[in-house]
This record gives C-alpha cells, structure tokens and sequence, in this order.
C-alpha cells in the first residue's frame, strides 16, 4: 500500500458546547480531547501524503476550552505537509471576527459552518437569520463562498477533486484563498436522518431503512481503502482509526502508537473490511461462515447498514481490532 491517503476526516475532541439530539458521537461539555502530546504523536503516525483534504472538527473545535489544540494541530500539520488547504467543521457558536482572523493566522482555508438545521441551538431568530448572519462576517473578511454539496456521492467528490486538482495546477493563489461553505443536518443536504450512534440511536434521530446504505455513500466505508485516490477518506476519532464516519464498534489501529498506513493495510487484510471498502459490509459476511443472503436477510430485520456492520465486525478476533471505546452503540 502506498504511502498516501486521499482525505483525511480527524475529530480532535468530543468537547462541545451543545448537547444536540442527533449527535452520533454524543459529545457534550465533559467530552475528551487530545493533548498536544497525543496529538504530535498521531501527526508522526499520518502518511507522507494526503492528496486532497484534511477536515478537523469535533465536537466543537472552535470551543475556547480547545481553540489551542486546534492551532498547535494545524500548525504541525502545515510543518510536515508544507502550505495547504486545512478545513474545520465549526457549529458557529463562538465564531466572530476576531476568531475568523485566528483561524486565517493559523493556516485554516476553509470554515464549514455545519449547523443551518432544527438540531443545532439558533441565537438567531431564524435559520435563514442564521445563514445570513454567518455569511456577512465571513464574507466580510475575504472568504469565498463554496456551494454546498447536495448529494455527498464518491463520483461528486471526485468530480470535486478533479476540478480543485485543475484549479491548483493552473491558479495555486486562487486554490488557497480562504473559503467557507454553510449547510446542516436536514433533509436536503445532509442525512435526512442520522447513524445509528449516540443521543441520535437513543433520541430516534436514524434512519432505519435497510434500503439506504451509507457505506455507498462519501464518509461512509466505501474506497477507504483506495490509497490516495480522491475517492478514499479516512478517518480518526481522538486516536482511533475507523473506515468510515459513523466510527464501527471495533477500531483499527490506534494511531498514537501504530502508523495509519500500517493500520489500513492490517485492515485490507481481512474479507470483512475489503467488503466495507466496496460499500457491501454483507459480502463481508463470508469470513464468518454466513452467506451474504442470510446478512442480508439481517439488514431487513435491523434495519439499518451501520448496525449490521457492527455485528459483523464483532466477530473479529479482539486482540487484532479491539472494540471501540466509545460508548455510543447498541
């Protein structure tokens, strides 16, 4: 496997200011955060290269309790990869101008405002007070504004990709200009639903459809495997490496002490994480000596691609890939 990776989705604390009803992480104001220290270990432990984006969110990562962490973060970052795009997911909370500039000084290009939504705390009046008002602040300090992306599909990503690829042979300065984007958890542009984690499995917040298969999806587990296409996201919760956002119940590779590339290529060994990897848990069934029909017949009966996943996995020796520490599921 090479030594590179597509994108990179890190969550570097569960701090949060809010406690939302469809957070699958179910962070909150006791959440945990790296230390510094964790966190220059984990740098050490990323691959010589991340092709196309690296996201940090939380969590809160503007939270005054770990803004600090986000800078040395993003400050270590750019040491090891040289000048490049580095975005945040924020909800907004503490977000003015004097954080804007902050954010510009550190190195961060892009801001995501992921909070325009009915679960996310509104000091505005309304959501399109909301928008309006997250919108003149960042545009009043020289951010651009990108279109949100109404269906996160691989091929759209790609497509992406290509185009930003094209942009930075062709236009570097205008690649690296400080952009935002400004969208939220409903019905058209996110889930329409959430995973089947956290306040979102204990507050009803999931779409229980065992038609709709996330792992097909962007952050779900598909291509995350794929070495350093801009189809591949991998991602890291604390310290943890999962093949996809919703952070199965076990884990591969505690990336503290273990190189992320070792982690995936342990992963790609097994037939269950080659059937993540092609967006089809179900097949993956076979390694443990169930047909992809009988898992199927399973999806039907709970509903839900994530918690198949999750049974599945269970069935690994623990020792290899241990079991999440998060107490979020089933």
């Amino acid at each position: 496997m090479r030594n590179e990776i597509g994108s990179l989705y890190w969550v570097i604390t569960h701090l949060c200011d809010s406690t939302c009803s469809h957070c699958y992480m179910s962070c909150g104001p006791g959440g945990q955060s790296l230390t510094e220290d964790e966190a220059a270990a984990i740098i050490d432990n990323l691959p010589r290269r991340i092709n196309q984006n690296i996201i940090l969110s939380g969590g809160e990562v503007l939270h005054p309790g770990i803004r600090t962490l986000l800078y040395f973060i993003t400050e270590e970052l750019l040491r090891k990869y040289g000048k490049r795009h580095i975005a945040i997911q924020t909800n907004g909370e503490f977000l003015d101008e004097a954080v804007i500039d902050e954010c510009l000084e550190a190195g961060i290009t892009h801001i995501s405002i992921a909070s325009i939504d009915k679960h996310h705390k509104n000091r505005h009046g309304s959501l399109e007070e909301k928008e309006r008002y997250f919108r003149e602040i960042l545009k009043g300090k020289g951010l651009k504004e990108l279109p949100s992306v109404s269906e996160l599909t691989p091929e759209n990503v790609e497509k992406n990709a290509r185009l930003g690829n094209i942009i930075k042979m062709v236009a570097p300065h205008f690649y690296r200009q400080p952009n935002f984007s400004i969208w939220g958890a409903n019905e058209d542009i996110w889930l329409g639903g959430n995973w089947a984690r956290g306040r979102a499995l204990k507050n009803g917040n999931v779409l229980m459809d065992p038609a709709h298969n996330f792992c097909r999806l962007w952050s779900g587990g598909l291509n995350f495997l794929k070495s350093g296409s801009p189809r591949q996201e991998v991602v890291i919760q604390l310290s943890y490496l999962y093949p996809c956002c919703p952070s199965t119940r076990v884990f591969i590779a505690d990336v503290r002490y273990e190189t992320l590339i070792a982690g995936l290529e342990k992963a790609a060994a097994e037939p269950i994480f080659r059937a993540i990897n092609r967006g089809r848990p179900y097949n993956g069934a076979k390694q443990f000596n169930m047909q992809p029909a009988q898992a199927r017949k399973r999806l039907k009966e709970v509903k839900n691609i994530c918690i198949l996943c999750d049974e599945l996995l269970m069935k690994l020796d623990e020792d290899k890939f241990p079991r999440s520490p998060f107490k979020i599921y089933l």
